[in-house]
């Protein structure tokens, strides 16, 4: 990298502890980066490592989440998606602490990388607008979605279509768990 940058993986897919972490956190940690799994969900044996506890080792962490609040857990910057988030652009969101966000945007990279002028008004009326469409879907009533499903379901097969309403465990997020406790 030409940053000079090296990156270390940790532990396994489904199966990480908290010393596999420490194992690795050296003099030379800049920060240690906890990904949310995108599109799947880890079932099984498995064992995850949540950020309060990566908060306990010593070097910043950094999350991206995506789209759930993290930094609530100890985290010193949160990665997340304007769209998955917000509802909002397609944009890359960095939040977390001033200072660490001050450095990040000295990086010569971040030039490349700034949004630009369209972007952050789709982001400003996205916070100062009215509810997103996403937002309010995320936080409906399961009952109030089920009784229009099954209307819906109704309608369809009264024109012949078979449909029917069924219930649904699906997660926003292909079912993330940000490592925040208590959040999903």
């Amino acid at each position: 990298m030409a940053t000079g940058a090296r990156i270390r993986e940790v532990g396994t897919t489904n199966r990480t502890v908290l010393g596999d972490y420490a194992d690795a956190i050296g003099p030379d940690t800049a920060f240690v980066l906890k990904v949310h799994p995108a599109n799947f969900r880890v079932e099984g044996f498995t064992a995850a490592v949540d950020v309060p506890a990566l908060a306990t080792l010593g070097a910043p962490v950094v999350v991206d989440v995506g789209s759930a609040p993290a930094r609530c857990a100890g985290a010193v910057l949160v990665t997340a998606s304007g769209v998955k988030l917000l509802g909002g652009p397609q944009a890359g969101l960095v939040l977390g602490d001033a200072a660490m966000v001050a450095q990040l945007r000295r990086r010569p990279l971040a030039r490349a990388l700034r949004a630009d002028k369209l972007t952050l008004a789709a982001l400003e009326a996205t916070l100062r607008g009215p509810t997103p469409r996403v937002r309010a879907a995320v936080g409906a009533d399961a009952e109030l979605l089920h009784a229009r499903a099954t209307t819906l379901a109704g309608e369809l097969a009264a024109a012949g279509v078979d449909a029917v309403a069924v219930p649904s465990d699906g997660a926003v997020g292909g079912g993330r768990d940000c490592g925040c406790p208590g959040r999903r």
